[in-house]
């Protein structure tokens, strides 16, 4: 089987750059490794409108959220938003499964049940060794994290990993707002949350490098005594690989490193990364130089590379520094960030809040 690309992974990064490519008029096939697209779930599926304008789809909708109850690790509390809607929480089975079908309605081509597991450059074209003998001119990775097409052709790896693991089961909450909670008793090196979806919520936390997730989530689920449902765990891959190609191969969305350090969120970065990498293949396939890094820096990796800044910041910060802060925090700080506030680009609201309210930069330089 001969393609003009063959991308690997049929998440919703997989698909957007599927989508593209076979609207473009080339011959592209998804390899997948599950039998259906969408299944196993590995993702909060907390978004913001961005995600469905570019996507272009809208009936995966589940709830709106308007705010967040945010709390701090010696049980304060701040309550921002309230206003409009910031994000929505989305069916992410349904949307991966949209995703496909418009990338197949432009004719891509998606192979259920196929392990990328090697590859090997010949004459210009990558051969997949696997059961079935496929050709490429162009091989994309967005297949996750733990990117087997990264390692096959040695890419750079990324600044480090967050372990998560979430459930879905009945809970009282109120219907607008998300939970988040912070401090190193809780979640260390990230945060857990509640995200309400109707009648039930998602509840889950993440956790940094050299901690015991299964414990952590079943410390957080006995502390709001919650009964365990069917749970899923997945990888967060934090700070974008240091190459994004290489050739004729190319990563793309977690595959890339394309999250934000902020919130692990990986959907819109990735959908970004789709964008720029489609047009970056163009270019290439037409004899010219490939600017994929170089246009994603200016679409939306700086604001990457923000996250990763903040990121330091918080994981330097002890409870106690935390908890200083969430005491600081006045009715004029809440205005900001609900006016600021954007999950997507999270400098934004940083950049205000050091304009305005500069009494909050001494918590940066505390040595605890």
């Amino acid at each position: 089987m001969k393609y003009d690309v063959l991308i690997v992974g049929g998440g919703p990064t997989g698909s957007a750059t599927a989508r593209r490519l076979s609207g473009a008029g080339y011959r592209v096939a998804v390899m997948e490794e599950h039998s259906e697209i969408g299944i196993p779930v590995s993702c909060a599926g907390l978004v913001t409108g961005r995600v469905l304008e570019i996507a272009g789809i809208k009936d995966v909708i589940m709830n709106k959220i308007r705010g967040a109850y945010v709390h701090s690790p010696g049980g304060g509390e701040i309550k921002i938003g309230g206003d409009r809607t910031h994000a929505f929480v989305i069916d992410r089975e349904m949307f991966d499964k949209e995703m496909a079908e418009m990338a197949i309605s432009e004719g891509a081509e998606y192979l259920f049940k196929r392990k990328f597991s090697d590859a090997n450059k010949k004459d210009g074209k990558i051969v997949i060794s696997e059961k079935d003998s496929i050709e490429c001119r162009c091989l994309v990775g967005a297949d996750g994290a733990r990117s087997r097409v990264a390692k096959c052709f040695d890419f750079p790896g990324v600044r480090e990993y967050v372990y998560a693991m979430q459930t879905v089961v009945p809970y009282d909450t109120e219907d607008e707002f998300v939970d988040i909670f912070l401090g190193k008793d809780i979640a260390p090196g990230f945060f857990a949350w509640i995200i309400p979806e109707g009648r039930r919520a998602r509840i889950g936390l993440g956790v940094g490098e050299g901690h015991n997730l299964k414990e952590y989530f079943r410390k957080f689920l006995k502390m709001l005594d919650v009964k365990e449902g069917g749970k899923n765990a997945g990888v967060i891959p934090l700070g974008m690989r240091g190459k994004l190609s290489e050739g004729n191969i190319f990563l793309v969305g977690d595959a890339a490193g394309q999250v934000k350090a902020t919130s692990g969120g990986g959907i819109y970065p990735g959908l970004v990364g789709a964008k720029v990498l489609a047009s970056s293949i163009q270019e290439f396939m037409d004899g010219g130089n490939c600017s994929y890094r170089r246009e994603y820096m200016a679409e939306f990796g700086k604001e990457l590379k923000k996250s990763m800044f903040f990121r330091k910041l918080f994981l330097k910060a002890e409870d106690k520094k935390i908890d200083a802060i969430f005491d600081s925090i006045d009715a004029n700080i809440i205005k900001t960030i609900n006016d600021y506030g954007d999950i997507d680009y999270p400098s934004r609201l940083a950049k205000e809040i050091v304009k305005k309210h500069t009494k909050l930069l001494k918590f940066l330089f505390l040595p605890f």
